[in-house]
């Protein structure tokens, strides 16, 4: 009989063990759910503010190509100042056609095969460590165009 007990007592040995393992096991689950959770509610909170910063970004953008499509048709009619054209004043925006202004500049001067393609000598000047701003201002292109030639030079 004592045999029987023996071994009653190690089953339920056993059988507690394997409980306690469900258990915790079951516990650390819970706290596993409740950190994803927590992550999520702030990841969404994140999505949140992006989504309400992009729609105050696209806002701006609608302002501001508002503000410079009205400042380049104020622009072509006037004289242009220090000897540069109305064109080279021209802010780089996208047109209906889906093209800046840059890039149909710089198509059109390697169409008529002319040597002095704004983005090439902008391109050199970056090369030679001059500031993207002061490159801007010698060729006649955007800040934001000669930014993204300074970034490709790599």
């Amino acid at each position: 009989m004592t045999d029987a007990y023996g071994l009653l007592l190690v089953d339920l040995l056993y059988l507690g063990v394997a409980v306690g393992l469900g258990l915790w096991f079951r516990v650390w689950l819970r706290r596993q759910q409740r950190a994803m959770d927590q992550r999520l509610a702030r990841m969404d909170e994140q999505q949140a503010r992006l989504d309400r910063l992009g729609e105050r970004l696209q806002g701006v953008c609608r302002g501001l190509e508002s503000v410079f499509s009205r400042a380049t048709r104020d622009g072509e009619a006037g004289e242009p100042e220090r000897g540069r054209t109305a064109a080279s004043r021209r802010p780089a925006v996208y047109r209906a056609g889906g093209a800046p202004d840059g890039v149909a500049r710089a198509a059109a001067a390697a169409s008529a095969g002319r040597r002095d393609d704004p983005y090439g000598r902008a391109r050199e000047l970056l090369r030679q460590g001059i500031a993207p701003a002061e490159v801007a201002r010698r060729v006649g292109l955007g800040i934001a165009e000669v930014n993204v030639l300074h970034r490709m030079k790599g």
